[in-house]
């Protein structure tokens, strides 16, 4: 017969025990100031320009100073066609890091903490760093 443990009762047990919400709790990993370069493609958090809030997506880093970091957002909707004079098409996916065939939106740019950097996906080839104007 196989035993069970069974757990002593000392006549009170702590006050919140299975109450509390369970929260994931990520480290964050800050992405070294050195590495955000004009041309390198970052996930952030992007804020919306026309309201609140921000969504998390690919993004183009356009300059820094200090903690603020200069972006141009990044979209694969197939809408960016439609506006092909507010969209340059990357031409090399690869040197990106990205999956999918994506747009870089020129205009407005949008400056974001260091904080809402993410992750470092790849780099803007030197065809569409030019196409972009970072090389001139």
């Amino acid at each position: 017969m196989r035993r069970t443990r069974r757990s002593r009762k000392c006549g009170h047990e702590p006050p919140f025990l299975g109450k509390l919400p369970v929260a994931s709790v990520r480290a964050v990993i800050h992405v070294p100031l050195t590495q955000l370069t004009a041309g390198t493609i970052v996930w952030a958090h992007v804020p919306y320009v026309e309201s609140e809030g921000y969504k998390t997506r690919p993004a183009v880093v356009l300059d820094r100073d200090g903690r603020d970091i200069e972006l141009l957002a990044l979209t694969s909707s197939l809408r960016r066609f439609d506006m092909p004079d507010r969209y340059v098409e990357l031409s090399e996916l690869e040197p990106t890091g990205l999956d999918r065939p994506c747009g870089i939106r020129m205009t407005p740019s949008v400056v974001v903490d260091r904080i809402d950097i993410l992750s470092i996906a790849g780099h803007l080839s030197e065809r569409d760093a030019e196409a972009v104007g970072l090389l001139v």
